[in-house]
């Protein structure tokens, strides 16, 4: 289970600041978030009285609201450790594995596990009735026992066997192991692209339509390439893959890709794959592709 002592700020000024856990993920300190907010003209908000942390805090891990006598008796406590500690018992708590498998089921199969109505159709019928009821269960237990986030993909994309034998099954068995329709999903949901457009014509990422090589013509608002010759998009894909760093992800973005790397040991695997590609773009342009 994750537990409080997971959220607390290394840096001790930043102690009762609000804004302390994000910035020790991101390495800009405090100063860099409120130096941001006020380029901004945002102000930020104060610290949450008990009340409202709570009342958050339980929509957030439990998907429900205190009950009055839990209100109570978390406003009577007056120890200085009682946020800490009631953070603590929620993800202890079976009710929190609970919601948020249910939060991943929705978002992997895009159905409800409590709908009980069998779907025809890209395996829908595999993950509702008891079928369902075995996937959720899984992810109940990987939330339970605090399961590392890339152990749990991994289980996902690579399950093999039966859906009652396997929990982890249901995900490729939603998708009917349909190669076109996996790889949709497993983009979308682990990569955060969209490619279900190129499975009937070709589409360009979005990317390239802010990247400048790329327009909008026509009545059906068809994506046309504006480069001047593949070699020309070759050659600018290293300068665009640059600015889209650093435009996208450290500038509109706030360097939210460091957070993850952080979560991840150090490494961002979507990050490392865009840098090997840009290797052998740079062997490719030169002449020298060790893959042809």
């Amino acid at each position: 289970m994750p537990t409080a002592a997971d959220l607390e700020p290394s840096n001790s000024h930043c102690v009762q600041d609000p804004l302390a856990i994000l910035p020790r993920r991101l390495g800009i300190g405090c100063r860099g978030i409120q130096d941001k907010l006020e380029l901004e003209g945002v102000t930020a908000a104060s610290r949450s009285d008990d009340s409202e942390f709570l009342r958050r805090l339980y929509l957030d891990a439990v998907g429900t609201v205190p009950t009055p006598e839990e209100v109570e008796v978390f406003l009577g406590d007056r120890s200085r450790d009682k946020r800490a500690r009631k953070i603590d018992e929620l993800l202890a708590s079976e009710t929190y594995a609970e919601n948020w498998a249910t939060w991943w089921f929705r978002d992997l199969t895009g159905l409800s596990p409590h709908q009980g109505r069998v779907r025809e159709g890209q395996g829908g019928r595999y993950v509702t009735g008891e079928g369902g009821k075995r996937f959720h269960a899984w992810l109940s237990g990987q939330m339970a026992v605090n399961r590392p986030y890339n152990e749990v993909v991994q289980d996902l994309i690579s399950a093999t066997g039966r859906t009652d034998e396997n929990g982890a099954a249901g995900y490729l068995a939603r998708w009917e192991s349909d190669a076109n329709n996996t790889a949709g999903a497993v983009s979308k949901h682990f990569l955060g692209v969209q490619i279900q457009c190129a499975q009937c014509h070709d589409h360009l990422y979005e990317e390239f339509v802010a990247g400048g090589m790329a327009g909008k013509f026509g009545s059906q608002s068809h994506t046309g390439i504006i480069y001047r010759s593949p070699k020309h998009l070759l050659e600018s894909t290293p300068q665009f893959i640059q600015s889209a760093i650093e435009s996208r992800l450290d500038g509109h973005f706030a360097s939210v890709h460091l957070y993850a790397a952080d979560h991840f040991g150090g490494r961002h695997l979507y990050m490392d794959a865009i840098q090997d590609n840009y290797k052998r773009l740079e062997l490719v342009l030169a002449g020298r592709d060790p893959l042809l």
